[in-house]
């Protein structure tokens, strides 16, 4: 296997550009059963092997914290890189609520349930003043529009990467958000790339699906819907389908080039559509 790409996110803090998400063992939440910690990082060290050997979790992704710090233990060629989330409950922010349980981490991703509380500034100070201390290495926020991004780095926060939903039919973050990005540094973690698995064809020229008890394709669903519905997205599957024929490739392969190109996603955001927009 090619080794993927790797980028810098700040000083000595390099990943490989296609990073592996953990939301799927939410083991916890599956008939109270939890996954072996050992077996289960036996299968992150093989990606980890193929180059993929950075890794996305949160603290409600069941026991994914757990189980990559197993193989954070192992003697590996190269040490993987952990990302976590940080998600505190909207209130005062204190010194203490910011420090609790906090080591060593690489890259924090802070995430405010409501950006109309202003303590979500308070809490990125404290963790300015965690990175000066050497307590994480680089600070990371979920889901941050281009206002209160700007504001953040305004306001003299060292923010290295907000984690945002893009893709082909989620395309938000095309617009102001990448251009500050581009602008200032910060980096886009992107999620939800492939829409779920919709972004495939295995949904090519299929009927639109009425009931869907999967809770993330639920979700994209809703993407695709507020994008225009099933017609217009199926407009862009085809039309995906025949970028990938010409170069030998898959819909998910198209997908997450046009993500992962920054000069694809704008200058495709910018054109009339003839799918979800």
């Amino acid at each position: 296997m090619n080794q993927p790409p790797r980028t810098e996110l700040a000083d000595g803090l390099e990943i490989s550009r296609l990073v592996c998400g953990l939301w799927q063992v939410a083991d916890m939440e599956k008939d109270g059963i939890t996954l072996d910690p050992d077996l289960a990082a036996n299968h992150l060290e093989a990606y980890a092997a193929d180059g993929i050997d950075s890794f996305d979790m949160a603290d409600h992704y069941g026991s994914a914290e757990i189980i990559t710090g197993r193989l954070l233990r192992r003697r590996l060629a190269r040490r993987p890189i952990a990302f976590t989330k940080w998600c505190p409950e909207p209130g005062p922010m204190t010194r203490d609520i910011s420090r609790r349980g906090v080591s060593s981490i690489d890259l924090p991703q802070f995430h405010w349930w409501s950006l109309d509380h202003p303590a979500w500034l308070d809490a990125l100070h404290e963790m300015k003043a965690m990175q000066q201390e050497g307590l994480i290495r680089a600070i990371g926020v979920t889901n941050f529009d281009a206002a209160h991004l700007a504001l953040a780095l305004a306001d003299g926060i060292p923010i290295a990467t907000n984690q945002v939903s893009f893709s082909m039919v989620d395309r938000r973050a095309a617009g102001d958000l990448s251009a500050l990005c581009q602008s200032s540094g910060v980096r886009l973690l992107a999620y939800g790339t492939l829409c779920g698995g919709f972004l495939s064809e295995r949904w090519l020229g299929k009927a639109e699906p009425r009931e869907i008890s999967d809770w993330s394709k639920s979700k994209y669903k809703r993407f695709i819907d507020a994008g225009g519905g099933w017609e217009k997205f199926q407009a862009l599957l085809s039309s995906a389908h025949d970028i990938a024929r010409k170069h030998g490739v898959s819909i998910s392969n198209v997908a997450t080039h046009w993500v992962a190109e920054p000069s694809l996603s704008t200058s495709i955001h910018r054109r009339p559509a003839r799918a979800a927009t």
